[in-house]
This record gives C-alpha cells, sequence and structure tokens, in this order.
C-alpha cells in the first residue's frame, strides 16, 4: 500500500529544512571540489545536499499550491513561493552552483506556470527576472559560468575548453553509430 506524502505536510516541511541546513552545513564543513563548496563528505559517503533540496522543493511547492491554488493570483501567495525558492537558493549562490539555481529556479517557475497564474502575472514575474537576470550577467556572474551559458548557443566555439565535452560526443556517435565499432 502506497503512502500519499502530501498528506502529511509536517514532513514535507521537516524535509525541506533539513535539506536547507544541509546545505548551510555544506558551507561551514564541505571540502572545496573545483571551486565549489557543494559535496558533503561523510567517509564513505559523498553528496550533494542540493540534490535532497530539489526533491523538498518539488514536494513544498506541491503542497503549497494545492492548498492555495485559489489565491494563486494573489501577489502575497506568488511573493511566498519564490521566499520559499530564495532560501535554499541563496545557500546555492554562494557555493557557487549555477546549475543548481538554475534548476531550482525552473522547479519554482514550473510551478506557478501550472498552477493557473493569470497570463499577466506571468508577463509581469517573466519581465521581473529579465532584469534581474540582466544585472546577474553583468555584475554577479564570473567569466567561466557566462562561457558555460553562452556555449549553449555557440555549440562549435571554444571547442577545447567548455564545449569539449560536447564535441567529443558528438565524434564518439558520429564515428561509431549507435552500436558501436567495438574495441
Amino acid at each position: 500500500k502506497w503512502i500519499n506524502i502530501l498528506n502529511y505536510p509536517w514532513f514535507i516541511w521537516l524535509l525541506y529544512i533539513f535539506s536547507v541546513i544541509l546545505l548551510f552545513l555544506t558551507l561551514l564543513f564541505g571540502p572545496t571540489i573545483r571551486g565549489t563548496r557543494g559535496w558533503l563528505v561523510l567517509e564513505p559517503f559523498r553528496f550533494q545536499p542540493v540534490e535532497l533540496t530539489k526533491v523538498a522543493l518539488i514536494l513544498v511547492y506541491a503542497n503549497f499550491f494545492s492548498r492555495r491554488h485559489v489565491l494563486i493570483a494573489n501577489w502575497l501567495i506568488i511573493f511566498k513561493s519564490f521566499v520559499l525558492f530564495l532560501i535554499p537558493t541563496f545557500f546555492v549562490l554562494l557555493q557557487p552552483d549555477l546549475g543548481s539555481f538554475l534548476i531550482l529556479f525552473g522547479i519554482w517557475f514550473g510551478f506557478l506556470l501550472l498552477s493557473g497564474l493569470p497570463p499577466k502575472r506571468i508577463m509581469v514575474t517573466l519581465l521581473i527576472f529579465f532584469i534581474l537576470g540582466i544585472l546577474g550577467w553583468n555584475y554577479f556572474l564570473k567569466d567561466y559560468q557566462k562561457d558555460r551559458i553562452l556555449a549553449i548557443f555557440y555549440p562549435n566555439e571554444k571547442t577545447l575548453t567548455v564545449n569539449y565535452s560536447v564535441i567529443q560526443s558528438k565524434i564518439a556517435i558520429g564515428s561509431g553509430g549507435w552500436w558501436g565499432r567495438g574495441f
């Protein structure tokens, strides 16, 4: 018999708070690996608390929006949902982990889109984040983060640095096909 976890909101909020605490502990005790502090090491295990945060955020939003779907057009509800996104994101950006930030943002924005938010509110929210994105691009992102974002739009440039893995995977599939060439 399956247990519906959404029937236990206290567990969801406990999981959310636990994941945020783990993100905070990662900043204090996590080793710096390739310039980021995104891992907790409990020998012999290593894990990224942000992965638990992604699951917790999905569950929190499922609970949050299911209970407030009638009031979704209210700016206060949108702001509260944004604060739920902002708390773990603050710790993720201090690591710095841009990829996880974008995934957490996608979770929040996806729930907003699917919750029945009026199109005008969606457009205003997109405009606000477009302006924040420009400010972030100019003042907060490091050069390597900008390069990784630009690599999505220009996959054939910087083939020996940012796009190296993409180019090598194309070569591997192109020369071996779907079934490979063997050893």
